[in-house]
């Protein structure tokens, strides 16, 4: 699996457990953007240690 299909799962799985889903393709640009940014540092670390060298 490529590194980087762990955080769009995440955002995709917070999406669609949201009460408000976004109700146009305008609302989930915005929706992802912001689960984007909230991604801890942390996260985006262990995932690049976690790659192969």
């Amino acid at each position: 699996m490529n590194p980087i299909e762990h955080p769009w799962d995440d955002i995709d799985r917070a999406i669609r457990c949201r009460s408000n889903l976004p109700r146009n393709a305008q609302g989930l640009i915005v929706a992802v953007r912001e689960k984007w940014r909230n991604i801890p540092q942390e996260t985006i670390n262990n995932l690049i240690l976690g790659m192969s060298k």
